[in-house]
């Protein structure tokens, strides 16, 4: 329990089947954090808060984790909530340095960010995908944050967001019918569907035949 004072210690990552199973991903985190998966879906980057470090994990075809590294030792800031850039870098929310900074693979800090309390979280959107919204506060403890104020902040970026892939909810009721319908259909109607998203989104049309 941070709040309460007590002594950090290792925690696991859960790895949940879409049947509901309930494996062990990884283990001995110092508090797993904001994670992201690359677009390829073949590396899992988590920040271990604790450790002050991003970790990065290959991810198999069934999910399962390995070749475990460091992919950033950070200093002086510690990972909170985390969102990867198209360019392959990461933001990071540091409440502790009261910024948001833009990390490479081996460490090196690109941009920093500044804000006036301390950032939690952080995500790339906007109609153009250069607008970084930053979930700001005071303070993260419970017992404060009833008379303190949150904020959510937004400001322009140089680098964009992966592209992603949308759906509109209209259309398919959940992913799971999107799911069923593209697997159903392995024909004309499914590479015409393919085509339709890889247009609407930038996305290639083998990533996104692999994402669904």
């Amino acid at each position: 329990d941070l709040n309460a004072g007590e002594k950090p210690k290792p925690t696991t990552m859960a790895l949940v089947h879409p049947d509901g199973r309930v494996a062990l991903a990884a283990d001995d985190l110092s508090f797993p954090n904001g994670t992201v998966i690359t677009p390829d879906g073949r590396t899992l980057i988590v920040g271990e808060t604790m450790a002050a470090r991003l970790t990065a994990f290959d991810v198999a075809g069934d999910g399962t984790l390995s070749n475990r590294r460091v992919w950033a030792q950070l200093e002086n800031a510690v990972p909170d909530g985390i969102c990867l850039d198209a360019e392959g870098a990461i933001w990071v929310a540091s409440p502790v340095s009261q910024a948001v900074l833009r990390v490479r693979e081996g460490g090196e800090v690109l941009d920093r960010i500044d804000v006036e309390t301390n950032a939690y979280a952080c995500m790339l959107g906007g109609a153009d995908r250069r607008t970084l919204f930053l979930c700001t506060a005071q303070d993260h403890d419970p017992a404060k944050t009833g008379t303190h104020r949150g904020r959510i902040e937004a400001v322009q970026v140089a680098k964009r967001a992966l592209a992603t892939v949308g759906i509109d909810a209209t259309t398919l009721e959940a992913n799971a019918a999107l799911r069923s319908i593209v697997r159903r259909d392995t024909g004309e109607g499914y590479q015409d569907f393919l085509t339709q998203l890889a247009q609407a989104s930038g996305v290639d049309h083998s990533t996104i035949s692999r994402l669904i």
